[in-house]
């Protein structure tokens, strides 16, 4: 019975100590992790983040790391990038390693166990896990840095997205034509050469008939000879024909004067005699 009664005392005056003293209780950390008042403009999303009730086992060495994410409310396929603190995109990835992480999404140094930064997300249109205008969760993520997994969710924020997803537009793949093979060029077969030889013609030599010129008493001055014959000349001449013309011209003059004298002394010779007889 008189333990009974220690085990009361012992009992009260562990209670008396906690209500005197009431630090000396051990209480839980509440860490509040909550994202809010999106705004969507286009294809960007911008939001709130606020984090409180941090401690080392929550942060390690008062750092923690952020990543974003968005899904249709009609799927379960999650999508989107998020710029970290020096303002680069980075897409989502499903399991990312340490040094991803470290080296890749937001980092937050923890001051005084709280936090609070206005972060960005964005989406691209031709993301195939993006499903045209409708309704969206916004979630954030948040990383120790000590594992590829996270440690906690934020909230969900239900966003609405009117971003359109562009038609494709059909592309006619051009038919090759097709290119005719050349047909085979047929080279001809030489034929011999037959040579001819050239009989030569004998080349016709004009000889020109020197034509005499008759000098008759009572001429014409034009100087028209008067013969027998044709009184045109040869329109063609060699100049041996003409200088052998020239030649033979002396010599009829003188046969002509010679028959002349004889017809004169034979006249003569006849007249005498008759003269003698009678």
């Amino acid at each position: 019975m008189w333990k009974g009664r220690e085990f009361i005392a012992h009992c009260a005056f562990v209670i008396l100590c906690f209500l005197v003293f009431p630090q000396l209780m051990p209480t839980s950390a509440v860490v509040d992790f909550t994202i809010s008042l999106p705004e969507v403009n286009g294809q960007e999303i911008s939001f709130d983040a606020t984090l409180s009730g941090i401690t080392s086992t929550n942060c390690p060495d008062n750092r923690c790391y952020f990543h974003g994410t968005l899904r249709s409310v009609a799927s379960s396929k999650y999508f989107g990038e998020t710029a970290n603190a020096s303002n680069n995109w980075v897409d989502y990835v499903s399991s990312p390693d340490t040094e991803y992480i470290k080296a890749n999404y937001y980092a937050a140094d923890i001051q005084a166990g709280s936090w609070f930064a206005r972060l960005k997300m964005r989406f691209k249109i031709d993301d195939p896990n993006y499903q045209g205008p409708g309704n969206y969760d916004l979630k954030l993520r948040r990383y120790t840095g000590k594992s590829s997994n996270f440690s906690a969710e934020s909230n969900t924020l239900n966003i609405s997205l009117t971003a359109l997803i562009p038609t494709p537009t059909s592309t006619l793949t051009p038919v090759p034509t097709p290119t005719a093979s050349p047909a085979p060029t047929k080279t001809p077969t030489p034929f011999p050469t037959v040579t001819t030889a050239k009989t030569p013609i004998p080349t016709a030599i004009r000889t020109s008939t020197p034509v005499l010129e008759t000098i008759a008493d009572g001429g014409s001055s034009s100087g028209t000879p008067d013969i027998l014959g044709s009184t045109d000349r040869p329109k063609a001449y060699t100049e041996s024909s003409a200088s052998g013309l020239l030649a033979t011209k002396p010599l009829i003059v003188s046969l002509l004067f010679v028959s002349f004298g004889l017809a004169l002394l034979s006249g003569l010779f006849v007249w005498q005699k008759r003269n003698a007889q009678s």
